[in-house]
C-alpha cells in the first residue's frame, strides 16, 4: 500500500456528465467505513472534484495538485468524456505518474468501444483513447441506467458497482462482505427509523383520540368489598351506555352540552336527615353523570372539598373546575357555586365576578343589599366566541304565601342585572342562566319573573320536572342575548334521571345492610312503608334530591 494520500480518490469526468459525478462524489464522501476497513481510522473517504472549467489540452495547477495528491483516478466513462481532450489529459497524467492499478474505469453512459462495430448505426464509444495507453480492454463499473430494467434490479446492480469502486478504495476483494454489511446495516436503520415511525403514528393517534371529548371515567375502587366493586363497576358501564344514547355526542365540536345539577349537601360531612355519608361508589357515579357534559353548573358544594376532589380525579386530566368561598350566614348554609367543565371542548375566559345587587332584595318588607348566595359569572370560550355564565341557588322560602316574596325579588332582581350587563357588553353576545332558580312551573311567577326581565326560557317540550318525585321545576337553564346579535340555537335538552339505573326501588334490599342503622337511634323495627320512605331520602344523600337539568346549544 503506498503512503496515504490526501484524497481517496479523484473524479474526472466530462461536463455533460456533471449530475452523475456529484452523485457518485456525495455516495462515497457519505459512505460511513467498517471499522475493520478503515485506512488510518478513516472513517469517511475524501473525493476530489473539480468544480471549474478548464482550457482544452491543458491541466490547471490546482487539477496536477489534485491528482498528485489523490491515491486512486475514478474515471467517469462516457461519449462525452471520450470525447474530451482535458478528461484524456487527466488519465495520461495520473497513470504515468501512479500506474494503471490505480485507475477505476466507471461505465456512466454509452457503450465499451470492443462491443462497437464500424457499421453500427450508433457510435457511443464511451472509453477515451488515453485509457488504451494503459489497457487493452478496460474492465469497468457499471452504474448506466437502462430503459426497460426493473427498478428493483437496477438498483442491485449499481450497488455492486458502487462496491466494486469502494472495495478499490478500500484496497480489499472483500466486495461482498462490504455489501452485506451495508445491506444490513439499512435494514437495521429502516427497521429503526419504521419503529420510530410507528411509536410516533401511536402517539399522534392516542393524542388525537386522547383530545376528543367523550363520556366516561377512569375508575379504579378502593373499597375492599368485592360486592360493591362488582355493583359499581357493572352500574357505571350502564349509565355510561345508556347515557350516550340519550344524549347527544360529546364528541361534536359544534354542540355544547350544559347541565346544571344541585348535589344536595355536596361534602364529606353527615347528609342532613340520613346520618349518613357519602360512598366511594357514589362519588364514581356523580363524576359518570357529569362526564357526559362539556360544563356542568354545581350547587351545594359545601365546606370540606374532599369529595369534590374525588370527582374531579375520577374525570381525569382534561377536566377543571372553577367555584366561589362558601356563603357565610344561616341563609347562605355555608354553600359553594361553581362550574365543572371538560377543556377538550370549552375554555375559562379572563372574567370572573361575584355579582353584587346594588338594588338589594326585599325580606319581610325590608331592604337588604345582597342575597343568601352570591350569583357566581364565569366568562368561557367555546367556538372562539366568549360566554357568561351565571350560577345560582335562588332563596327557597315557600311556594306559596308571604314566604314566596323572598324568592321572588331575588329571581327578579339577578336576571334584571345580568340582563343590563349583556346588553351592555362589547365583547360577550350571550349570557347563560342557569342553577336551582327554585321554580315551581312553567306557569308559575317564578318562571314568569325570568321571561319578563329579559330572559329566553326554553321551549315546554325540553321543560321538564327536575326533582326526585318529577313535578317541579327547580332547576333551569335560560338565555339573554345582546340586543345586536345573534340569537340562541337550542338543539335539545330535558332532565337525566339517574334512578332508573342507581339505586332504583328494586335495589332496597341490596342497600338495606348499610342504611338500616340509621333508621332512628332506638334501633326499633321500621314497616316496609317506613323503611323505603327512609331509603329515598338517603339515596337522595348518596347521589341528589335533584335530577340533572340539560341542553343541547349549538352556535
Amino acid at each position: 500500500m503506498n503512503t496515504p494520500q490526501k484524497y481517496n480518490a479523484f473524479i474526472s469526468y466530462s461536463r455533460k456528465d456533471e449530475i452523475v459525478a456529484k452523485r457518485l462524489e456525495k455516495h462515497l464522501e457519505q459512505y460511513k467505513i467498517p471499522e475493520a476497513f478503515q485506512l488510518l481510522n478513516q472513517k469517511r473517504f475524501s473525493i476530489f472534484r473539480d468544480i471549474h472549467d478548464i482550457e482544452l489540452g491543458e491541466l490547471s495547477e490546482k487539477l496536477r495538485d489534485g491528482l498528485n495528491q489523490s491515491d486512486f483516478l475514478i474515471l467517469l466513462c462516457s461519449p462525452s468524456s471520450f470525447k474530451s481532450n482535458y478528461v484524456g489529459e487527466e488519465i495520461k497524467y495520473f497513470g504515468e505518474r501512479k500506474g494503471k492499478e490505480k485507475i477505476i474505469p466507471v461505465l456512466v453512459g454509452g457503450r465499451p468501444n470492443h462491443e462497437i462495430k464500424e457499421d453500427d448505426p450508433i457510435q457511443d464509444p464511451a472509453f477515451n483513447k488515453e485509457l488504451f495507453h494503459f489497457f487493452k480492454e478496460p474492465l469497468a463499473a457499471d452504474i448506466r441506467n437502462f430503459n426497460g430494467e426493473g427498478y428493483f434490479k437496477r438498483q442491485a446492480r449499481i450497488r455492486e458497482a458502487r462496491f466494486q469502486i469502494i472495495s478499490r478504495l478500500l484496497y480489499t476483494t472483500k466486495t461482498n462482505e462490504l455489501v452485506g454489511r451495508y445491506i444490513l446495516s439499512k435494514r437495521i436503520r429502516t427497521g429503526v427509523l419504521g419503529l420510530v415511525l410507528l411509536f410516533l403514528l401511536a402517539f399522534l393517534g392516542w393524542r388525537y383520540y386522547d383530545n376528543i371529548p367523550k363520556a366516561g371515567i377512569s375508575f379504579t375502587p378502593e373499597s375492599s368489598n368485592s360486592e360493591e366493586k362488582t355493583r359499581t363497576t357493572t352500574n357505571l358501564k350502564t349509565l355510561n351506555q345508556e347515557f350516550k344514547d340519550q344524549l347527544p355526542k360529546k364528541s361534536n365540536k359544534k354542540n355544547l352540552l350544559i347541565a346544571t345539577w344541585n348535589i344536595r349537601d355536596f361534602d364529606q360531612g353527615t347528609i342532613k336527615g340520613t346520618s349518613g355519608k357519602r360512598s366511594e361508589e357514589s362519588l364514581a357515579y356523580i363524576a359518570e353523570l357529569i362526564s357526559h357534559f362539556d360544563i356542568v353548573a354545581v350547587q351545594e358544594v359545601k365546606e370540606d372539598l374532599r369529595p369534590l376532589e374525588k370527582v374531579m380525579s375520577y374525570l381525569g386530566k382534561h377536566w377543571d373546575k372553577k367555584f366561589t368561598g362558601i356563603s357565610e350566614g344561616s341563609s347562605g348554609n355555608k354553600e359553594r357555586l361553581g362550574f365543572i367543565f371538560d377543556k377538550r371542548k370549552i375554555q375559562l375566559g379572563d372574567m370572573t365576578d361575584e355579582i353584587v345587587l346594588s338594588e338589594g332584595i326585599r325580606i319581610d318588607d325590608t331592604r337588604t343589599a345582597q342575597i343568601s348566595r352570591t350569583p357566581y359569572l364565569v366568562e368561557f370560550i367555546f367556538n372562539g366566541s366568549k360566554i357568561h355564565f351565571c350560577n345560582v341557588h335562588i332563596h327557597y322560602g315557600a311556594s306559596i304565601g308571604p314566604k314566596l316574596q323572598r324568592r321572588l325579588d331575588e329571581i327578579k332582581t339577578t336576571a334584571k342585572v345580568l340582563k343590563r350587563r349583556i346588553d351592555k357588553s362589547s365583547s360577550v353576545s350571550h349570557m347563560v342562566l342557569l342553577g336551582d332558580m327554585n321554580v315551581v312551573s312553567p306557569d308559575h311567577q317564578t318562571m314568569k319573573l325570568i321571561e319578563e326581565n329579559g330572559f329566553f326560557v326554553p321551549d315546554t317540550s325540553i321543560n321538564e320536572p327536575t326533582n326526585m318525585s318529577r313535578n317541579k321545576y327547580y332547576d333551569q337553564i335560560v338565555f339573554a342575548t345582546r340586543k345586536d346579535s345573534f340569537d340562541i340555537n337550542i338543539l335539545s335538552g330535558g332532565s337525566l334521571d339517574f334512578y332508573e339505573y342507581v339505586y332504583r326501588e328494586e335495589d332496597q334490599a341490596i342497600y338495606e345492610s348499610i342504611f338500616s342503622g340509621f333508621y332512628r337511634k332506638d334501633r326499633e323495627p321500621k314497616t316496609d312503608q317506613e323503611k323505603s320512605r327512609y331509603y329515598r331520602r338517603w339515596k337522595s344523600g348518596q347521589m341528589s334530591d335533584h335530577l340533572i337539568k340539560w341542553i343541547e346549544l349549538g352556535l
